[in-house]
């Protein structure tokens, strides 16, 4: 799966590349973003209510109630409701105490962030070691682009996350969603 986190700021037209990205086959959008909730608001208005369950939200979890569908993202190693699908981790040790509480778990910085300054990783992620399962529920985050996607594939990871490549240039986050999708799956068949 290609999953897509939002440009962290509003921004003119981004309601209709995002439902430009869901035509073209985005399963899961995680909306992060500055700004107060009557912005959230005016965004998540604009989307179709069919994409609504294809939407995490990382803060102004009282939108859930308003938006029905919408699927709630947590930091916390433990959440109670089944509407807290999934959480980050930075370290293996951080990622495997989280695993078994999620859907799945963002590991992060893989490379280097393309939307962060500075932001590097700090340990060699290693998540062949991990159970079939487990890997399975690990989605790939941090400096993800088209170019590194054979090494990530060779690192056992089944699912990304795009943030920097798609937002650093905004006027080309569909087609170059469509190439990395469409990449990632073909490569699917081969590793």
């Amino acid at each position: 799966m290609v999953i897509v986190f939002s440009h962290i700021d509003f921004f003119t037209g981004e309601a209709d590349i995002l439902k430009a990205l869901f035509e073209k086959g985005l399963e899961r959008l995680h909306l992060k973003k500055l700004g107060d909730i009557s912005k959230w608001r005016a965004l998540l208005q604009k989307l179709p209510a069919s994409v609504l369950d294809k939407i995490v939200i990382h803060s102004n979890y009282e939108l859930a109630q308003e938006f029905p569908g919408l699927k709630l993202h947590s930091g916390k190693a433990m959440e109670n409701e089944d509407r807290f699908v999934s959480s980050s981790a930075h370290s293996m040790e951080e990622l495997k105490l989280k695993l078994p509480q999620f859907d799945y778990v963002f590991l992060s910085p893989i490379y280097t962030s393309l939307s962060k300054d500075k932001y590097s990783p700090k340990e060699v992620f290693e998540v062949d070691n991990l159970k079939e399962n487990e890997r399975g529920k690990v989605v790939a985050l941090g400096g993800i682009e088209y170019s590194r996607l054979v090494d990530l594939r060779l690192q056992q990871f089944q699912h990304i996350a795009l943030l920097g490549t798609l937002w650093n240039q905004p006027e080309l986050a569909i087609s170059s969603f469509i190439k990395i999708k469409k990449e990632w799956e073909s490569l699917e068949q081969i590793y």
